[in-house]
Parts: structure tokens; sequence; C-alpha cells
């Protein structure tokens, strides 16, 4: 922040930056719902992280009974990891992932799909 204005500084010089430069993810509004379509740099960028675990954990850690949150730990990476694999095989094969919010209440199915660029 410079004051009250959002500044976004992009290294136009990193190795491995993809053009055009996209500052957010593209969202597009269905009757069923929305979908987030990730740039080929976001979605490589996502692949490389390390897998989500401890999230996982963070996510369940107010869970007060230990077998309800070693359910919820498990289920949780189990998730992420999926999500991962997708992210994982789009930047290996040069695609962008598209993540699917559908509008239905909990626990409607958020899919991840490998779509082309």
């Amino acid at each position: 922040m410079q004051g009250n204005t959002l500044v976004q500084v992009v290294e136009l010089n990193t190795p491995g930056i993809t053009f055009p430069v996209v500052a957010d993810p593209t969202i597009t509004w269905f009757w069923w719902g929305y979908a987030v379509k990730y740039t080929k740099s976001e979605t490589k960028s996502i692949a490389t992280q390390p897998t989500l675990a401890a999230a996982a954990a963070v996510l369940c850690g107010f869970i007060p009974l230990w077998q309800a949150k070693a359910a919820c730990v498990a289920l949780a990476y189990i998730v992420i990891n999926l999500y991962m694999n997708v992210f994982k095989s789009a930047a290996a094969h040069g695609n962008c992932v598209q993540v699917n919010y559908p509008f239905a209440p909990p626990p409607a199915p958020v899919l991840a799909w490998e779509v082309r660029c």
C-alpha cells in the first residue's frame, strides 16, 4: 500500500515468466455458480508449492474431539492432494486450471479441471 492506493509490482525480468502477465485469475459467472480460471504462470506457481498438509492440520485444529480432528485432517489432506494433482498435471502439460464453485449449499462439490489456455 502506498497511502490509500494498492500497488502491485511485477518483475518482468523474472526467469520463466509467461506473457501476458495477469494480476488476477479470470472469474466467469454461470447460472449454477462461478468458475475461476488460473493462468499458466499461476497454475505453475501453485503446482510447485509444497503439499499443504499443514493447512489441513490448521483447518481442523479447532475440533475438540481427537477422533473427529483426525478424520478431518485425513479428509482435508486427501482433498488438498487431489487438487494439487490437477495443478501439477496442468503445469506439466502447459495447461491452466479452472475451479468450479456451484451455488449449492455445502457440501456441494468444488471441482478442479485441467483446461487449455
